[in-house]
């Protein structure tokens, strides 16, 4: 059995029960889906949330979000949000590892291809998004989000599994 992010080739239409051929922008679809690591994207999002603080907070929040910035942890808290994004980056390759694979039991099948276009999506989002692995600026806002959408939009024309 195939892993849940396996990559397969389009193939021949298959005959089954109640089953409807696929069209190209089905199938573009599909490998946009198990191209991105929405998994790993939706984990690095929510704990950085966290330990986010707001630029501009009302009232309590702000005072809160001020004595979190002073505090003794703040440290800690910032080396954390420099490593977060490249543990993350671990989490993708292992898990895309993991869910490519073209027999459960073999980690010879891995789609090593598809795991480093998944590792690629990331880095990107993470760049697009505004935060940076240890602080590196690399380019602009701007290009990083014409860079990110483009590849997003194109992997899934030219990889196919």
């Amino acid at each position: 059995m195939a892993g849940p992010f396996n990559v397969s080739r389009p193939g021949p239409i298959r005959t089954q029960a109640a089953a409807q051929p696929t069209t190209n922008l089905q199938e573009y679809a599909d490998r946009l889906v198990r191209l991105i690591p929405a998994e790993v994207i939706a984990l690095y999002t929510a704990v950085r949330g966290f330990f986010e603080i707001p630029k501009e907070s009302p009232g309590a929040a702000q005072q809160a979000a001020s004595s979190i910035a002073t505090s003794p942890d703040s440290t800690q808290i910032q080396l954390f949000l420099d490593w977060w994004p490249f543990i993350c980056l671990l989490l993708v390759i292992f898990v895309r590892a993991w869910g490519t694979r073209s027999d459960m039991t073999n980690w010879r099948t891995v789609q090593w291809l598809a795991v480093f276009v998944a590792a690629v999506s990331f880095f990107l989002w993470v760049n697009v998004t505004g935060a940076r692995f240890f602080g590196w600026q690399g380019l602009v806002q701007p290009l990083w989000a014409a860079l990110g959408a483009t590849w997003v939009f194109l992997v899934p024309y030219f990889y196919k599994g």
